[in-house]
């Protein structure tokens, strides 16, 4: 006997519908935002690109970033200044709305170097889940 839910499937159903979760395109937005740095006499922009994951919050009345979501890339915009990750930190700020990122590097370019760089973003969520 089924529940009085009209949304209650059966554990086959289920299954089934957790594959076809998993493999939907947009059941995470990638977003790439810059960060800039300076490095010598120039600032280069940095890229720090997020696979960002929402879900509809019945209590918020809305969709909110996922603890699934996560940083993808760091590099520079520019193909001939190399950026080096060292230390990073994401987390979900502003009661779920916010996917704040921060990560420490070093940019290399022709042999010369400049270390402990900082960058930083945040990834908005809006009440219908589209990131900004």
């Amino acid at each position: 006997q089924k529940l009085n839910d009209a949304n209650a499937v059966t554990p086959e159903e289920y299954e089934q519908m957790i594959e076809e979760r998993l493999v939907q395109p947009y059941a995470f937005q990638t977003k790439t935002k810059g960060d800039t740095v300076s490095v010598g006499t120039r600032t280069i922009t940095i890229n720090i690109t997020g696979r960002i994951e929402t879900y509809y919050s019945s209590a918020h009345d809305r969709q909110l970033i996922s603890g699934s979501s996560y940083v993808s890339n760091i590099s520079s915009s520019l193909s001939s200044y190399t950026w080096r990750t060292t230390f990073l930190d994401e987390r979900i700020i502003d009661g779920g709305r916010t996917f704040y990122v921060v990560a420490q590097g070093d940019v290399e370019y022709s042999g010369m170097y400049w270390y402990n760089l900082r960058v930083s973003t945040e990834f908005y969520c809006n009440a219908n889940g589209r990131i900004s």
